[in-house]
């Protein structure tokens, strides 16, 4: 969705829409990681160095070195809380210097990435997005090896991969499809939950009756705040293990049983 709207707003301004590039969204998410949690790193303009890309990133993800292009241009951000893709293009270009970075005509492909920090205290945060620009050639620029798709890199997810955001883990996965016309879902697996919140809430919200969420060690007061509130024929939730949440919380959804 967030290349999505990089594309619109380009048009918008009569530049031209950009390639999203796998490959590239694969070294974006090694990008942020390289960032080690430290928020105050983003706020304060620094960045890994070039060698990361051939020496770490390219690796890490299975990209061939060989295939790495310019990279024309960044957007990062990070907030203590996840915040969806609409949301995240606001605080990502909200000064004259990103909104140039994003029309900026040197630029051919673009990938966007969101992960959260391991170290984080609070449901996986802090969050980071990052949206990487490059003039490479699409179809031709951080190819991946085998012709395939990049090494898994989890937690976190980039765009260019059919990866809806909505886990951390890859031993798990629920299309969005599958997720619309479910009545029970089982998510016994630690999280970056701020993602599969969003996902269950915005894709689950009509049909789902039983949730069972246990063991998810990530999942936040706020995050199953959001899942309840937008899942009205929830009937049976299940959160054995789920050490984050207060019982203050499990009160006031007290109609619920499990």
């Amino acid at each position: 969705m967030l290349v999505a709207l990089i594309n619109s707003n380009r048009t918008a301004s009569k530049a031209t829409t950009l390639a999203d590039n796998q490959g590239l969204g694969c070294i974006a998410l090694q990008y942020i990681k390289a960032y080690e949690g430290q928020c105050s790193q983003v706020g304060e303009n620094k960045k890994p160095v070039d060698s990361s890309f051939a020496d770490t990133f390219a690796p890490n993800c299975g990209v061939q070195v060989a295939t790495l292009s310019k990279i024309t241009g960044r957007l990062l951000a990070c907030q203590s809380s996840y915040v969806p893709p609409d949301q995240a293009f606001g605080i990502l270009v909200d000064e004259a210097k990103s909104l140039q970075v994003l029309h900026s005509k040197n630029h051919t492909e673009v990938s966007c990435t969101v992960a959260a920090a391991a170290s984080g205290t609070s449901g996986g945060g802090p969050y980071f997005w990052c949206v990487l620009f490059s003039s490479g050639k699409p179809n031709a620029s951080f190819k991946v090896d085998g012709g395939g798709v990049p090494k898994s890199v989890r937690p976190g997810c980039f765009s260019g991969n059919d990866d809806d955001c909505m886990g951390a883990s890859s031993a798990v996965s629920v299309s969005v499809s599958t997720c619309r016309a479910a009545a029970a879902l089982v998510f016994s697996a630690a999280f970056a939950f701020a993602f599969t919140a969003y996902a269950i809430a915005h894709n689950c919200s009509v049909h789902l009756e039983i949730l069972d969420l246990s063991f998810c060690h990530e999942l936040t007061n706020e995050a199953l705040g959001l899942i309840v509130d937008s899942c009205p024929s929830l009937r049976i939730l299940k959160l054995f293990g789920c050490t984050q949440i207060m019982d203050v919380c499990l009160q006031g959804y007290s109609k619920l049983s499990g």
